[in-house]
């Protein structure tokens, strides 16, 4: 009657709710779960792959109130920032946001990638970006004081709008990273972890 996949989409068709009245529950908080895990691990594996490597790159986590602010500005349904973002947190005093604009069924995946993407086109020696491009949700993906993340998705007629709010945010005038080996500058009361820097104590 229920079939669940750690990875993809999840159709369900439940009958005897009545008799099952816990099973709608679970199955919300599953697939919420899901959502998060996925896309908080997605940005660390970009992370982690950084190229050239990042001496201070840091683990990002799920924040709860970072995907709340996500969510309610790309119910706005606009491409404009938020720019009460960092009023609205009670957690961090700077909060940064990239936002991704698709067609109509793109999903959180699809703007990761897309903002991974501009790294091609960033040079982290001059810290510049080529000429006519944009490099500005690479560097904020990157930013290695980033340490929480929080994402939104709404469908907008025949649009998609993504939006990811980290804490704290980048600075877009400073490179994202330190360029030397992985891990080799990791702050105190961290560990390495799959090339970044893990806190042993979270602190939300």
């Amino acid at each position: 009657m229920l079939i669940l996949t750690n990875h993809s989409e999840t159709v369900v068709n439940i009958t005897h709710m009545a008799k099952y009245p816990v099973l709608p529950l679970l199955l919300v908080v599953k697939v919420y779960a899901t959502a998060w895990v996925e896309y908080v691990q997605e940005h660390n594996d970009i992370r982690s792959n950084a190229i050239p490597p990042a001496a201070n790159m840091k683990r990002l986590m799920y924040s709860r109130e970072l995907e709340s602010i996500a969510q309610q500005h790309a119910n706005r349904c606009s491409f404009l920032h938020n720019d009460n973002r960092s009023r609205e947190s009670h957690t961090f005093s700077r909060v940064g946001e990239n936002i991704f604009q698709g067609i109509k069924g793109s999903n959180i995946s699809n703007a990761i990638q897309y903002w991974s993407q501009q790294g091609n086109f960033y040079n982290i020696q001059t810290n510049e970006c080529q000429l006519f491009f944009f490099c500005e949700f690479y560097t904020q993906v990157t930013w290695a004081d980033s340490e929480y993340v929080g994402c939104g998705k709404a469908d907008c007629g025949t649009k998609t709008f993504v939006v990811c709010n980290y804490g704290p945010s980048s600075d877009l005038h400073d490179r994202p990273y330190i360029q030397a080996v992985s891990c080799s500058a990791c702050p105190f009361g961290y560990v390495c972890e799959k090339n970044l820097c893990r806190r042993l104590r979270r602190l939300l």
